[in-house]
């Protein structure tokens, strides 16, 4: 299950933000990267699932998930675009 929600919210994120996956999923600091790998992060415990669940899945350590979605709040409070992109994410994975 968590693989299925996992490869179509990291498809989303893709298509949206117009950053291929395997980029998304790399090591890779550019901030527009970044935020994508921030609103993977985040479409996924908006569906419920934990840190430790998402940690496994991208083969990172859980204290890294939890410290890049508590970055979440100020990216969408200082960077319209960020907020816009997480709009539309959520958009249509809940549709």
């Amino acid at each position: 299950m968590i693989s299925d929600d996992f490869d179509l919210a990291l498809f989303v994120v893709s298509d949206i933000t117009e950053i291929n996956p395997e980029e998304i999923l790399s090591t890779s600091k550019r901030m527009e990267v970044v935020e994508a790998r921030v609103l993977l992060y985040k479409a996924m415990v908006d569906w419920g699932y934990h840190p430790a669940q998402i940690a496994s899945k991208v083969k990172k350590e859980k204290t890294g998930i939890v410290a890049l979605l508590d970055t979440f709040p100020e990216r969408e409070r200082a960077n319209p675009v960020f907020k816009r992109l997480y709009k539309e994410i959520n958009k249509k994975l809940t549709t």
